[in-house]
């Protein structure tokens, strides 16, 4: 346990000290003529007042109206220049990394933290100079959530309002995720769980015909089911009910091996939950639906 907290400190200490050598670096570039305000200096960052909170709180009006006085040109060429920085940093993490992976100090997971906690860094920076719409417009573009909503509702009639709530839904839970390497069935029962709300949080957003295109994300079940809901004569609302019977025998399974293992006892469980999900899934999608699960979506059923 020493060994492993050790471990973890030398990372975070190495990260940190590639972290700061090239801020350093950066305030150095900001501060040469030609990237300075015209007013006293374009420092990337502005000392908080005395007791106010980090960056995590809303801007006040002078913090804001500082965003708004940079020009469309000082934002980009910063936004350049740290997307440059940091570039540098991932590399150079990759490549002590790759240099020894099996002596990395923490292995593969503490490198893994190490990028996440290096890329929500670099997202704090942005945030110093750019207003929070100015930040979802660059994370369309360059952040994992915000590529998922150009991916799967770039295509689609959602609205731009509507794409910024999934970008913010979606990052929430990537955010809160980033740092968790658990593959304990506890830890990923909560994270699965977490999903589907975030799941059925994204559906209230932009309702169930665009939720047809976002959960493309997860494979071709659902649209399987809704196919053969349409095929059949089923009800609309069927392809739905079933994707629900998928997520709750999914949570199911993964509450039985929490609880109990791979032992006898377990198996047991893991049957008799799959003939009262093939009995649930029956009841909506019909009895002809179990027969011919690639049609529809019922794959996983198994």
């Amino acid at each position: 346990m020493k060994k492993a907290v050790l471990a973890l400190g030398v990372v975070l200490v190495v990260g940190a000290g590639i972290f700061f050598a090239v801020r350093a670096n950066r305030s150095a570039e900001e501060s040469r003529p030609g990237l300075a305000n015209a007013k006293g200096g374009a420092e990337t960052k502005k000392k908080p007042d005395a007791g106010a909170s980090s960056r995590v709180t809303p801007p006040l009006p002078a913090e804001a109206a500082k965003k708004n006085a940079l020009t469309a040109e000082e934002k980009a060429a910063r936004i350049t220049k740290i997307m440059k920085d940091y570039e540098e940093i991932m590399t150079k993490a990759a490549a002590d990394f790759g240099a020894a992976p099996a002596s990395f100090p923490g292995g593969f997971n503490a490198y893994l933290r190490q990028l996440a906690l290096i890329d929500r860094e670099k997202w704090k920076d942005f945030r110093e100079f750019l207003t929070e719409r100015e930040v979802e417009d660059l994370q369309f573009r360059d952040h994992h959530a915000g590529k998922l909503v150009v991916q799967w509702l770039g295509d689609s009639a959602a609205t731009d309002e509507q794409k910024r709530a999934v970008l913010r839904a979606q990052r929430a839970y990537d955010d809160k995720f980033a740092l968790i390497y658990d593959l304990s069935p506890s830890a990923m029962l909560t994270r699965e769980t977490e999903r589907q709300q975030l799941q059925e949080q994204i559906l209230g957003t932009i309702g169930p015909d665009l939720f047809a295109a976002w959960v493309r994300s997860e494979g071709d079940d659902f649209g399987n089911m809704v196919n053969y809901a349409k095929a059949n004569g089923i009800r609309p609302e069927a392809a739905l009910d079933a994707w629900r019977l998928k997520n709750e025998f999914v949570r199911r399974r993964l509450e039985i091996k929490a609880q109990l293992g791979d032992g006898p006892q377990a198996v047991g469980q893991q049957v008799a939950l799959i003939e009262e999900t093939r009995a649930k899934v029956g009841a909506v999608l019909g009895g002809a639906a179990l027969a011919t699960p690639q049609a529809s979506g019922l794959t996983w059923l198994k």
